[in-house]
């Protein structure tokens, strides 16, 4: 069920990869609001849209090591790290992107559940890096962080990562409308009558 602004936060998401923003944030005010299904709904029309000319990475499990990091996006790009050296895995995962830029594949890279990196300044600093990555007059991929309510605090006090991420969607609680309506799509796709329930 896409509510008023689920469909908005889908819309933001679309407009920062159309457009090569190169960043977007997305931020939840608690757990179930909604962030992870509106992700893979935008993995599925990007694959639509693009006709399969679209790589999309999506880690959700982010507290690994910089070089496990660099290694999984390189991997979901069809390619294997054959070194333990930051700098050098690097340079390939550049090399990799820029190819599928030149081949004409959109790149995006998700990172969900990114409050759990409280702790963890050395993978931000990582994933600030990957933000750097791009051509005279666009970014090799689009880069979409995601998570809870404390990403946003952690972010604040990164002023020059906040700034690498001008696209951002803060998802709510459903509202009274859309939480009726929410129940009225799950009742309509189950086959159940919409009236089951009183307005009270």
């Amino acid at each position: 069920y896409l509510s008023t602004q689920h469909s908005e936060c889908l819309m933001r998401l679309k407009y920062a990869i159309f457009s090569q923003k190169g960043g977007a944030l997305l931020v939840s005010d608690n757990a179930g609001n909604g962030k992870t299904s509106v992700l893979g709904r935008l993995k599925n029309d990007l694959n639509d849209y693009y006709g399969g000319r679209v790589r999309v990475v999506f880690i959700d499990h982010p507290t690994l090591t910089p070089i496990e990091m660099i290694g999984e996006i390189a991997h979901q790009l069809g390619s294997e790290l054959h070194t333990t050296e930051k700098i050098r895995a690097l340079n390939y995962l550049r090399d990799r992107l820029f190819t599928l830029y030149n081949e004409n594949i959109k790149v995006v890279v998700i990172v969900d559940e990114g409050q759990m990196l409280k702790e963890r300044p050395d993978i931000l600093q990582e994933l600030r890096i990957l933000l750097n990555f791009c051509v005279t007059d666009a970014f090799l991929l689009t880069f979409i962080f995601s998570g809870q309510k404390p990403l946003d605090a952690i972010l604040r006090e990164m002023p020059e990562f906040w700034q690498r991420l001008p696209v951002r969607f803060f998802l709510k609680n459903l509202d009274y409308n859309d939480t009726k309506e929410l129940i009225k799509y799950r009742l309509s796709r189950v086959g159940a009558s919409p009236d089951i329930f009183t307005e009270d």
